[in-house]
């Protein structure tokens, strides 16, 4: 029984977050249409972008809490997508200040278990074109005088090829 209790006592302590959730995350990336090709930086405020994978969608990478990333997710006849993963924190943190283990607490803050990524995962479906409004028409605008001086204008909706 003391030994249950000592054991109890060290969980406490060591990091919980560590313990519970480690200080990497398997990060989940999926595009509509599937395929696309996908960067992943991480760096001091993404100033000076540190390289940390490159593959294809659909992906499950795994990231170390700690930093913030930036994926860029781009594919041939589609707009080129950045988005930045910002910090949330993680719940198991509390847990270690709520129990009592100050050395635990600072564990989880100094490796970045006390943190996870936001968004939890990436399911992004690619656009072929963004008009106005963000509307995925678009058009071509036509104008021009006719005979009698007067402006004409004809606009032609453009398909997008798949």
């Amino acid at each position: 029984m003391q030994l249950f209790g000592i054991s109890i006592f060290v969980a406490l302590i060591v990091g919980c977050a560590s313990i519970m959730t480690g200080t990497s995350q398997d990060y989940n990336i999926k595009t509509k249409p599937e395929g696309a090709h996908v960067k992943i930086e991480h760096g001091p405020n993404l100033v000076k972008n540190i390289f940390v994978w490159e593959g294809n969608t659909p992906a499950i990478v795994k990231l170390r809490r700690e930093y913030e990333y930036k994926v860029t997710i781009a594919l041939d006849s589609y707009k080129t997508e950045e988005i930045l993963l910002s910090h949330d924190t993680n719940g198991w943190v509390w847990w270690n200040l709520l129990c009592g283990g100050v050395l635990g607490f600072a564990i989880d803050l100094t490796n970045g278990a006390a943190k996870k990524l936001q968004p939890d995962e990436l399911n992004i479906e690619l656009v072929t074109a963004v008009g106005f409004n963000r509307s995925k028409s678009m058009y071509a605008i036509f104008s021009a005088l006719d005979s009698n001086g007067e402006l004409r204008i004809l606009s032609l909706p453009l398909i997008a090829e798949h």
